[in-house]
């Protein structure tokens, strides 16, 4: 990134200087020959490939989830192809309302823009930059555009495609999704990149994601939660909310999302006395399912499990086999409760977290059907999925951990 940010200061200081805006400065002025050259071209062609009336677009920085950071202009000089050569992906603003984004390659005829979308009614960008999030050594675009205050954003994930024989290069999405608040680094410093979502509740109040990309093994490619992380990124999440306690004391929902984020970062008796402090205020919501399940698994995390699995049965025992149908289209998720049934997610996360503490007390076949039913209830969701997996291959796994200590290292030679 640090190599990204020279380029992006050189091209945009010769993007000014070719508008005539400002001279060169005099570190400008004594780049070495070569590199003078192609930021000078570089800058060039994003003047030319700018449409009458289109100017450069700011966007925030990604490492940037609170939006209070200065915002930097919309230009990334990448090799997104791996053919050792950098493309340009430019974010620009429209002479009335509108924003847009340019991915451009350099051919024998000269730039020439291979992927382009213009949104008219999104005035601005809210991020722009390009990152190795699927480790294969090639960055992918990261854009996000903003809706609105309340709606939030629309996330945006393109990498590179390898054309037909003949053919153009191209861009295909590998995720779209909304987010109010995003953040993208190597939160755990495994040298992979993760990206955290922040999505809008109630007030200041915001549910918290941390994504990472995954290859096609057992599960389609894709992002999935990456629970191994939450350990290290979720402490700034509890910092948040303290932050905002500080001014809202009486905030239930508040204190419902700092004992989420407690149980994340591995502090359950902290979320314990967070959930009694919550559960002590007025206020419908966050409902007791909600408090049921956050302290469940607190219950959990201290290896507590008949205390977590009497807590997650609450939760199940509402468990309606009518699933979500019998709930009518109009009534928010938030607010599901009687007379009608469980949010579907709030359940599989009860079943899942039963699953897990069946798992602790060594019943089995328990913990697979817990984790079965999460499954039924989101097929989509894949930490249930995973843990059947587990489950399926646990026999064997017995088979090796009954081995006599020289068994073990008799068949670890072998």
């Amino acid at each position: 990134m640090h190599c990204l940010q020279k380029w992006l200061a050189l091209i945009m200081g010769a993007i000014f200087f070719l508008g005539g805006c400002s001279l060169p400065s005099p570190s400008a002025a004594i780049r070495p020959p070569e590199v003078a050259g192609q930021v000078d071209e570089m800058a060039k062609a994003v003047q030319e490939l700018l449409a009458p009336g289109q100017t450069v677009a700011e966007a925030r920085p990604l490492q940037s989830p609170d939006g209070e950071a200065e915002g930097h202009k919309a230009i990334a000089a990448e090799d997104l192809d791996g053919d050792g050569e950098r493309e340009l992906v430019v974010g620009y603003r429209g002479p009335e309302q509108g924003s847009g984004v340019f991915i451009a390659h350099r051919t024998p005829q000269g730039w020439q823009k291979v992927w382009h979308k213009e949104n008219t009614g999104l005035p601005e960008l809210d991020v722009l930059g390009v990152e190795d999030l699927t480790g294969d050594g090639r960055p992918e675009i990261i854009i996000g555009w903003i809706i609105g205050a309340s709606a939030g954003n629309q996330l945006e994930v393109l990498t590179y495609t390898k054309p037909e024989k003949d053919g153009d290069p191209s861009y295909a999405a590998l995720w779209q999704t909304g987010y109010h608040r995003l953040e993208v680094g190597d939160f755990d410093g495994d040298n992979r990149r993760e990206i955290a979502l922040w999505a809008k509740d109630t007030g200041p109040a915001m549910a918290v994601e941390v994504y990472r990309w995954a290859p096609a093994l057992d599960f389609p490619a894709g992002f999935y939660e990456a629970e191994d992380v939450y350990p290290t990124y979720f402490p700034r999440v509890i910092e948040y909310y303290q932050k905002h306690l500080q001014d809202m004391p009486d905030a239930a929902v508040l204190w419902y999302y700092l004992a989420s984020a407690q149980v994340k970062a591995g502090r359950p008796e902290e979320a314990l006395a967070s959930i009694e402090k919550g559960t002590g205020l007025k206020g419908e919501y966050p409902g007791t399912d909600q408090w049921d399940l956050v302290k469940g698994q607190a219950f959990l995390a201290l290896g507590r499990y008949e205390e977590a699995l009497a807590t997650f049965a609450r939760i199940t025992a509402r468990d309606d086999s009518q699933g979500p149908a019998s709930v009518p289209p109009e009534v928010p998720e938030k607010l599901f409760g009687p007379p009608y049934s469980v949010s579907p997610f709030l359940l599989a996360q009860a079943y899942y977290s039963s699953g897990l503490a069946w798992e602790g007390l060594q019943q089995y076949d328990r913990a697979r059907e817990a984790y079965a039913r999460a499954v039924e209830l989101r097929s989509d969701w894949i930490l249930p999925a995973r843990a059947l997996q587990r489950l399926k291959a646990r026999p064997d796994v017995d088979k090796v951990t009954v081995l006599k200590p020289k068994e073990r290292e008799g068949a670890s030679r072998g």
